[in-house]
Order: structure tokens, then sequence, then C-alpha cells
């Protein structure tokens, strides 16, 4: 552990671009949002870090995801397309990510019915993905609609997970069926000869979660506590990581002690720190001083950019940051690193 020291320091010439961009960060459309992504690139690729430029050129994406019930089902499908589009010729972004719910009928998912324009748009969504070589994450959603997301996904993943890892599945940990629902991927990926993409989360919805199970007298699929959440996402990275002939992993956590294990996991099984088989990835504007040293060590990290109407977008940050105070300790150390670094930039 005394190899890694995550938050040591903010690199020197960041900060003040991130605020930039963060300012910017206002748009609904892709067109809007191409300032932000070249704000943001302008972080990670400036002095200090142009030796972490040099040595690991493509470890940065900017990942765009657009969701709102407010604008239409098509509108937002045609925005996925265009995200990809925006991507394609961007080295820096090689993944982008849409929400389910965001172009599909909600009903419908929760009947498990499968309507034929919702997996038309699925499938026009991957197509497109693997035409322009761009990884598509697909957003997780209440386990209530979810098993029927997992089914879509797997059909997109045995079409065209064949030859490279474009399609990739979000679990949520806090699920104590998850790491079942792993291991069942798993063995249809040995008998399909297709490849997996699984970006592994906690998840957001336990209160939701726990009120509808409560409601309707169905025992809830959250686990007990959350020490038994961290043990099942820890499980599952283990899993995975165990099993990379197969799997490839987008790890998307905030959470320190989670991210010591998984490095100090892949010191100990000899795997390069480069892999592209691997990914961590945080939020824009949060855990800086995680994505920074992360990257400063050759892993492939990302920053992840939602964009949309601020009706939408906001109770979704709220969210996120209301899951970064749970982490004991964590986020008092963050903002004592940034007052820091402030008074470190007003000295100068």
């Amino acid at each position: 552990m005394e190899n890694y020291i995550l938050g040591e320091r903010l690199s020197q010439g960041v900060f003040g671009t991130v605020f930039k961009g963060q300012r910017r960060c206002s748009g609904g459309t892709s067109d809007v949002n191409t300032k932000e992504v070249f704000a943001i690139k302008e972080v990670y690729f400036r002095a200090p870090m142009r030796q972490y430029n040099n040595a690991h050129g493509n470890c940065y994406m900017e990942e765009v995801d657009c969701w709102t019930k407010s604008v239409g089902l098509s509108l937002i499908f045609r925005d996925v397309i265009d995200s990809i589009e925006f991507a394609s010729d961007k080295k820096n972004i090689p993944f982008t990510v849409f929400k389910p719910t965001a172009i599909s009928k909600t009903d419908n998912l929760i009947r498990g019915e499968i309507d034929k324009i919702t997996f038309d748009r699925f499938d026009r969504i991957c197509k497109k993905a693997s035409e322009k070589n761009v990884k598509i994450l697909i957003d997780a959603e209440e386990s209530w609609i979810q098993d029927s997301i997992d089914s879509i996904v797997l059909m997109m993943m045995k079409k065209y997970n064949k030859q490279k890892t474009i399609v990739f599945n979000t679990v949520q940990m806090y699920r104590h069926d998850r790491l079942e629902y792993l291991n069942d991927l798993h063995n249809s990926s040995k008998q399909n000869d297709f490849e997996i993409g699984i970006k592994l989360v906690r998840g957001a919805y336990i209160e939701k979660e726990n009120i509808r199970a409560k409601k309707l007298n169905y025992k809830s699929p959250i686990c007990e506590s959350k020490k038994a959440s961290d043990d099942n996402f820890n499980s599952g990275v283990k899993f995975i990581i165990s099993n990379l002939d197969k799997f490839n992993l987008f790890c998307g956590t905030h959470n320190e002690e989670s991210i010591y294990k998984i490095i100090n996991m892949i010191d100990q099984m000899g795997i390069e720190r480069s892999s592209d088989k691997i990914w961590f990835g945080q939020l824009f504007g949060m855990s800086d001083h995680i994505t920074f040293n992360l990257a400063n060590e050759n892993y492939n990290v990302v920053k992840y950019l939602p964009y949309g109407p601020i009706k939408e977008v906001m109770p979704y940050l709220i969210r996120r940051a209301e899951e970064n105070t749970s982490v004991k300790g964590q986020t008092s150390r963050e903002l004592t690193l940034i007052k820091n670094e402030i008074s470190r930039r007003r000295k100068d």
C-alpha cells in the first residue's frame, strides 16, 4: 500500500482549468459539449502532465451521457448516435454512454417486453459503435427494469463483441444477485464465443429499491448492509480480473479503499497497468486526486462528463455527491487537498 499514495498532491497547472470547464457545463447537445471536451482535454495534456501524455496517450476519455424524459425518446436516440460520431475521430474519447430508459418505453421494459423499436435502437447504437470503434457503456436501471436490459445487452454482446469488446453492461453490486449474474454471463461467453464488457459500480437506487420491495412485500434485491455491498463489489472485481480472457472491466468508483484493492490485485496477478482490459472512471469535478494519481501511475483512467438539461443533470450529480460523502473521511480529505492547492496558488 505504501507504493500508492492517492491524493498526495494535486498536479500543478490543473485546477483552474477544471473550474473553467465546470462553469461551461450547461449544454444539452454535442455541439455545446465540444467546448467542454477541449477544455477538459487541456487539463490532462498540458504541463506538468506531459510525461503522462507521452507515456500513455490514450488513457483519457471524455464520456458524454445525455438523458431526459422531456425531449422525446427518438431525439435522445439520435443524440446517442451523434455522440458516437463525435467520439469516433477523437483518440481521447474511446467511450460513450446512454441510459436505456432514455430511448425505450419504460412500461414495456417493466413487463419484460422488448418491442421492435427498442431492439432496433439498441442494435443501431451498438452497430454504429462497432463501426466507429467506440466502446459503448449501457447504464443500469432499477431492478424491475434491469432484467429486460440484461437480455437486450446479452444479444448485443453476442453480436458485436466477437472480435473486440464494444458493448459494456453496467452491473450494480449493491444487488446481492449480481455475482450470480456475472458467473452466468461468463458461462454464456464461453459457450457462445464472445467478449464481455462490464462497467462495475455499487449502485444508485438503494432507497427506491427498498421502498418498492417493502410496499410490494418482496425481498429487497439490495445487500443488507454497506459492508455487504462493499464485499460484493470487491468480489465482483476479483471475479472479473481473474477471468480477463473473457472480461473487460470499467470500474466506476470514487472509493479509495476499493481502488487500493484493485491496483494491488493488478500488481499481484502480474497484469500490465496499461492493459486495455481494465479502466477506472470518476465523475468530472469529483475525486480528481484519485484520477490524477492513477493516471500518473500509468493506469487507464477516465473522466465521466454527464450533460443535459439542468433539471435532469443536477439530481444525478447530487446523488453522486451523496454517495461520495458515505465514504468515511474521504470527502473531508479531498476538501483539504483543494484548499491547500488554492492556498498554494494564491502564494504563487
